[in-house]
Protein backbone atom coordinates (compact mmCIF):
# COMPACT_ATOMS: atom_id res chain seq x y z
CA UNK A 1 0.00 0.00 0.00
CA UNK A 2 2.72 2.39 0.72
CA UNK A 3 4.57 1.48 -2.56
CA UNK A 4 1.51 2.24 -4.52
CA UNK A 5 1.16 6.08 -2.43
CA UNK A 6 4.76 6.83 -2.81
CA UNK A 7 4.12 5.41 -6.82
CA UNK A 8 1.33 7.66 -7.01
CA UNK A 9 2.47 10.77 -5.44
CA UNK A 10 6.32 10.52 -7.32
CA UNK A 11 4.15 10.15 -10.93
CA UNK A 12 2.29 13.72 -9.35
CA UNK A 13 5.60 14.95 -8.60
CA UNK A 14 7.01 14.57 -11.97
CA UNK A 15 3.56 16.21 -13.32
CA UNK A 16 3.91 19.00 -11.55
CA UNK A 17 7.28 19.42 -12.20
CA UNK A 18 6.72 19.01 -15.70
CA UNK A 19 4.25 21.38 -16.06
CA UNK A 20 6.02 24.18 -13.98
CA UNK A 21 9.43 23.57 -16.34
CA UNK A 22 7.15 24.00 -19.17
CA UNK A 23 5.24 27.18 -17.98
CA UNK A 24 6.16 30.68 -19.97
CA UNK A 25 7.84 32.79 -18.34
CA UNK A 26 4.67 35.77 -17.99
CA UNK A 27 2.60 33.61 -15.46
CA UNK A 28 3.74 34.05 -12.20
CA UNK A 29 0.81 33.71 -10.77
CA UNK A 30 0.29 29.60 -12.41
CA UNK A 31 4.16 29.82 -11.33
CA UNK A 32 3.76 30.19 -8.13
CA UNK A 33 0.61 27.71 -7.69
CA UNK A 34 2.33 24.81 -9.54
CA UNK A 35 5.66 25.40 -6.81
CA UNK A 36 3.12 25.39 -4.28
CA UNK A 37 1.77 21.68 -5.77
CA UNK A 38 5.09 20.61 -6.53
CA UNK A 39 6.38 21.21 -2.84
CA UNK A 40 3.35 19.52 -1.12
CA UNK A 41 3.92 17.00 -3.43
CA UNK A 42 7.71 16.48 -2.69
CA UNK A 43 6.75 16.66 1.06
CA UNK A 44 4.16 13.58 0.35
CA UNK A 45 6.80 11.98 -1.32
CA UNK A 46 9.37 12.18 1.57
CA UNK A 47 6.99 11.49 4.36
CA UNK A 48 5.90 8.06 1.98
CA UNK A 49 9.71 7.04 1.83
CA UNK A 50 10.37 7.70 5.49
CA UNK A 51 7.45 5.24 6.04
CA UNK A 52 8.62 2.72 3.68
CA UNK A 53 11.98 2.92 5.00
CA UNK A 54 11.00 2.39 8.45
CA UNK A 55 8.85 -0.76 7.39
CA UNK A 56 11.93 -2.21 5.45
CA UNK A 57 13.96 -1.65 8.60
CA UNK A 58 11.36 -3.60 10.82
CA UNK A 59 11.47 -6.20 8.04
CA UNK A 60 14.73 -6.87 8.47
CA UNK A 61 14.77 -6.64 12.07
CA UNK A 62 12.52 -9.71 12.57
CA UNK A 63 14.03 -11.71 9.89
CA UNK A 64 17.47 -11.38 11.80
CA UNK A 65 15.18 -12.49 15.21
CA UNK A 66 14.06 -15.46 13.03
CA UNK A 67 17.87 -16.34 11.77
CA UNK A 68 18.82 -16.02 15.55
CA UNK A 69 16.30 -18.12 16.42
CA UNK A 70 16.85 -20.86 13.76
CA UNK A 71 20.43 -20.87 14.62
CA UNK A 72 19.71 -21.30 18.54
CA UNK A 73 17.32 -24.45 17.15
CA UNK A 74 20.03 -26.02 15.41
CA UNK A 75 22.68 -25.67 17.95
CA UNK A 76 19.96 -27.54 20.12
CA UNK A 77 19.10 -30.11 17.79
CA UNK A 78 23.16 -30.37 17.07
CA UNK A 79 24.02 -31.27 21.14
CA UNK A 80 20.94 -33.71 20.68
CA UNK A 81 22.31 -34.91 18.00
CA UNK A 82 25.88 -35.38 19.41
CA UNK A 83 23.83 -36.38 22.91
CA UNK A 84 22.41 -39.66 20.94
CA UNK A 85 25.61 -40.36 19.29
CA UNK A 86 27.41 -40.35 22.36
CA UNK A 87 24.83 -42.53 24.94
CA UNK A 88 24.23 -45.05 21.56
CA UNK A 89 28.31 -45.21 21.99
CA UNK A 90 28.17 -45.62 25.58
CA UNK A 91 25.45 -48.19 25.43
CA UNK A 92 27.10 -50.22 23.04
CA UNK A 93 30.35 -50.28 24.90
CA UNK A 94 28.70 -51.00 28.57
CA UNK A 95 26.80 -53.42 29.32
CA UNK A 96 22.94 -52.83 30.06
CA UNK A 97 22.93 -54.95 34.22
CA UNK A 98 26.69 -52.81 34.60
CA UNK A 99 26.58 -51.04 37.80
CA UNK A 100 27.39 -47.69 35.54
CA UNK A 101 23.80 -47.30 34.38
CA UNK A 102 22.80 -47.43 38.56
CA UNK A 103 25.32 -44.56 39.91
CA UNK A 104 24.62 -40.84 40.11
CA UNK A 105 26.86 -38.86 38.64
CA UNK A 106 27.62 -35.25 39.74
CA UNK A 107 27.67 -32.75 37.16
CA UNK A 108 29.77 -30.48 38.66
CA UNK A 109 33.41 -29.95 38.04
CA UNK A 110 36.15 -30.71 40.75
CA UNK A 111 38.09 -28.00 39.43
CA UNK A 112 35.54 -25.44 38.48
CA UNK A 113 34.56 -22.33 40.47
CA UNK A 114 31.58 -23.00 42.54
CA UNK A 115 27.94 -21.53 41.61
CA UNK A 116 27.62 -19.56 44.94
CA UNK A 117 29.94 -17.20 43.24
Amino acid sequence: IVDQQWTKHYKALLDAEHRQATLPENASKTRDLLKKEVECCLKNCLELQAQKDEYEQLISEVYAKGDAIKATVKKENDLEDLRTEMESGTRGKIAADSPFWKAKFNIRSQNGPSRNQ
